[in-house]
C-alpha cells in the first residue's frame, strides 16, 4: 500500500516536472535499501561487537544503545 502511494506520487511529479519515469518505479526500491542499511547498522551495534578495518570493539553498557 505505501509502495503504491509512493509510486503514485511520483508518478504525479514525472507528469509535473518531467522527471525519467523509471525514477517513479525505482524510488520504493531505493527506500527499501535505505531502511535495510539502517536495520542492519542497527543490528550491527545491538550485538555490542564491531568489526571495522580489521579492529574488534566490544561495547559495554549504555554505548550500545
Amino acid at each position: 500500500m505505501v509502495a503504491m502511494v509512493s509510486i503514485a506520487l511520483r508518478t504525479l511529479l514525472v507528469v509535473r516536472l518531467g522527471h525519467p519515469g523509471v525514477s517513479a518505479w525505482l524510488h520504493p526500491l531505493g527506500a527499501g535499501v535505505v531502511v535495510a542499511l539502517a536495520l542492519a547498522s542497527w543490528r550491527a551495534a545491538a550485538t555490542a561487537q564491531l568489526i571495522w578495518k580489521g579492529r574488534t570493539y566490544t561495547l559495554t553498557g549504555g554505548e550500545a544503545a
